[in-house]
């Protein structure tokens, strides 16, 4: 998720200008989430994310230049993030989704095709083979 938003070529800040600011520390918490070994305030630091990102998406309204739909998939992500230090199972449907919103918001049609194929091909090169346990406690099959 972190790449989703800061990757140099498809993240979200490099599609979006001006939100920087708003990708890169919640990229950074998703980096340390990922680690093995959790900061005791993990969950403080996520949820210090809440204000500020809510914030930058009050400055925006849903329009051509993706700005909002970006803050709407941060705010997913810090979500999932509290969800996740809680315990509680997560998928990141919601946070792909606003983001792939805030591409095709963003972009012309052929460019936001290239940045979700690169995006897509990354994960689809560095996921892991298993299938996550809450998609086979719900019997998903696709």
């Amino acid at each position: 998720m972190a790449d989703l938003l800061t990757h140099p070529h498809w993240g979200l800040a490099s599609v979006v200008d001006g939100l920087g600011h708003t990708c890169a520390p919640v990229a950074r918490l998703c980096r340390l989430t990922a680690n093995a070994i959790h900061p005791l305030n993990l969950r403080e630091l996520w949820a210090a994310e809440l204000l500020p990102t809510t914030e930058t998406r009050a400055l925006h309204s849903p329009n051509d230049t993706g700005h909002w739909e970006v803050s709407t998939c941060v705010l997913e992500l810090i979500t999932d993030g509290l969800d996740h230090c809680d315990g509680l199972d997560v998928s990141g449907v919601e946070t792909v989704t606003a983001a792939f919103t805030a591409i095709i918001t963003a972009l012309d049609a052929a460019a936001a095709r290239t940045i979700i194929t690169a995006a897509t091909t990354h994960w689809a090169n560095s996921a892991p083979a298993e299938i996550p346990k809450a998609l086979v406690r719900l019997g998903v099959a696709s």
